[in-house]
């Protein structure tokens, strides 16, 4: 399945608009948690003069996208409990694997805005691969 994928990647236009620049360094993988939510990367990103706040669970590579409003802390602090709310508190808080969710869900939407598709059927689709880590989506 992973070599159609690449198969279908290589011939979308669309994909081909939207390749990186420069070679991926090679990731340094991190401790998988033993369950969902225990530790999440959060991390702010702006797209086409919008401000978006994404959090990624470690475990399972999942993460959500919120759009905001502006970017004071307690607009992101209401954003974040929301999420708690939903998931649970996490052990730990941090940054690093949403640098590379951040460039996952950017990449995402600007495909989606390119072949004039809905964001969010896109991230649906996303979330229903199944991960190469876990086997399933």
């Amino acid at each position: 399945m992973n070599a159609q994928i690449r198969e279908n990647i290589s011939t979308c236009s669309v994909c081909n608009a939207i390749q990186p620049e420069q070679c991926r360094e090679p990731l340094k993988p991190s401790e998988v948690p033993k369950g969902p939510w225990l530790k999440i990367g959060v991390d702010h990103f702006h797209l086409d003069s919008v401000d978006y706040l994404i959090a990624v669970d470690y475990y399972p590579n999942y993460f959500e996208v919120d759009r905001l409003s502006d970017t004071v802390a307690s607009t992101v602090i209401h954003k974040m409990k929301a999420h708690m709310d939903r998931h649970g508190i996490p052990d730990v808080v941090s940054n690093g694997k949403a640098e590379n969710s951040v460039k996952t869900c950017k990449t995402l939407m600007k495909k989606a805005l390119l072949a004039n598709s809905d964001i969010y059927l896109a991230l649906v689709d996303f979330r229903n691969t199944p991960s190469e880590k876990l086997g399933s989506s």
